[in-house]
Formats: structure tokens, sequence, C-alpha cells
């Protein structure tokens, strides 16, 4: 949990390979914005920014989602401070937490920002893959519709991963915003898509048995 005193990295996604963490530290939370000072002097940021802060909670390493909310550049021998709201829980950054639930057997279409008919490939309690012709960057936060069932789940979720496929395509792993920050009912539909998939497979195992 973000609190004052902690030391964190943040990371601006770009569209290099490299993965750069800038060390900070907390220096105020006040209800749901976060300040933090930046180590680099010459750390520069802009207002609105989607990014990550990675962090330890009980000696593992998380990251999470955030916004900037705003920049103060350093000023004489102040360090630069950046203001932040989470838009995400935190997951762990070393390995896969989540148990990820194949969904390409149920054959199941959302919608990405404005693309429709995206095939869905796997799904979790924290997120979902998706396969859509649109370029976005990590870190851009996207509107994703789940039409399930009888009931259309709905909310936003950040760009966490990109993998260029022969078709032109792209592979995007997401992380889902919270209901707070995102809107909409993703993260309660994610849980409930897990669940009625799993059970789906299983059906399908003991039919074939």
């Amino acid at each position: 949990m973000l609190c004052n005193g902690t030391n964190m990295f943040l990371h601006v996604p770009d569209n290099s390979q490299q993965r750069i963490l800038h060390p900070a530290t907390v220096i105020q939370v006040e209800n749901e914005l976060i300040t933090a000072a930046m180590t680099e002097p010459d750390f520069q940021i802009e207002p609105e920014s989607d990014v990550f802060v990675f962090h330890e909670i009980l000696r593992e390493f998380m990251q999470q989602s955030v916004r900037v909310a705003e920049f103060a550049p350093g000023e004489y021998e102040e360090p630069p401070q950046v203001k932040f709201v989470t838009t995400s829980l935190p997951v762990s950054a070393e390995s896969r937490q989540y148990y990820r639930v194949c969904t390409l057997i149920a054959e199941l279409m959302i919608q990405v920002g404005d693309e429709t008919n995206c095939p869905l490939l796997d799904v979790s309690v924290m997120g979902l893959a998706s396969i859509a012709s649109q370029t976005h960057p990590v870190g851009r936060q996207l509107e994703i519709r789940i039409p399930f069932e009888d009931r259309e789940f709905f909310g936003k979720a950040s760009v966490m991963s990109i993998r260029p496929m022969r078709s032109g395509k792209t592979r995007y792993g997401f992380l889902c915003c919270d209901a707070k920050q995102g809107g909409g009912n993703l993260p309660q539909g994610l849980q409930y898509i897990s669940t009625a998939v799993q059970r789906q497979q299983l059906r399908r195992l003991a039919g074939i048995a």
C-alpha cells in the first residue's frame, strides 16, 4: 500500500523495449491523491499521463497503474514532485499471480476502444487479453465491453503488454482499472466470466471423459 515514506519506482511507457524505472518516495497521501518526490532532478512528465508505479508489499514487488494529476518541476534544491491517483489494484510484478482462463473455445468477441469484434483470448479476475487491429501504446486506458450470456460488462483497462502478430493485428494484455476509477462493472464481469468459463470447460471435459 502506498503511504508516506514508501519507496517506489515510476515507469513511463514508451515505444522502446527498455523498461526504465524512475525512483521516488511518497511524501503525502491526501484522500485519493498521492504525492511522490522524484529522485532525478531533471525528471519530467505530462499531467493526465497513464503510467505505472512499482513498490513492495510484504517483500513482493508489485505494480499498479496510475494517472498523473499534477507535475511540479524541481526548483532550487527541491526535487520534482508528481501527484497521481491509482487506477487499478496492485498486482505482482514478479510472476503471473492470477490464473488466466483461456476463452478461445467460447469464441467470445469484445469491444476494445471503438473497435468491435475483437477475439477474447483469456481472462482472469484482474485482466484479460484480446486481439485488435488498431494500435495502442502501453499504458493507455481503453473502454472494454464484453457481452456474455444475457449481460454486458464494461469499464476501463490499461494496456500492459503488446505482441505483434503475423496477421498484422496485435495481441494486447490488459489490467482492469477498479470500478471507482474506470466506472462500469468490468471488475465484477471478469470474475463472473472467469468462473463461468472454467465451469463450461469442466463440463466439456466431463462429457469427453
